[in-house]
């Protein structure tokens, strides 16, 4: 299961209920996908979004990192 969220632009974010750390989103966008380290803003693997939409994506992860930190915690917990 992958709940959005947040949403940059038309970009959901989605945290994964079965993921491991580090701490991070995965962007989806019709057939493009990326996965984004939260604490650092670090595109681990883009497939499909452009140059320009990653480094976006990116910094609006970065911008919402204490957010989506919350978010990782609190879902991760629920399973523990």
């Amino acid at each position: 299961m992958s709940p959005t969220v947040a949403k940059f632009k038309s970009v959901h974010l989605m945290i994964r209920t079965n993921d491991h750390p580090p701490p991070h989103v995965h962007a989806m966008k019709g057939n493009c996908s990326a996965v984004i380290e939260i604490l650092t803003g670090r595109v681990v693997r883009s497939h499909g979004f452009s140059r320009k939409d990653v480094g976006q994506i990116g910094k609006a992860v970065l911008s919402m990192k204490s957010f989506l930190l919350e978010e990782w915690n609190a879902i991760h917990e629920e399973k523990e």
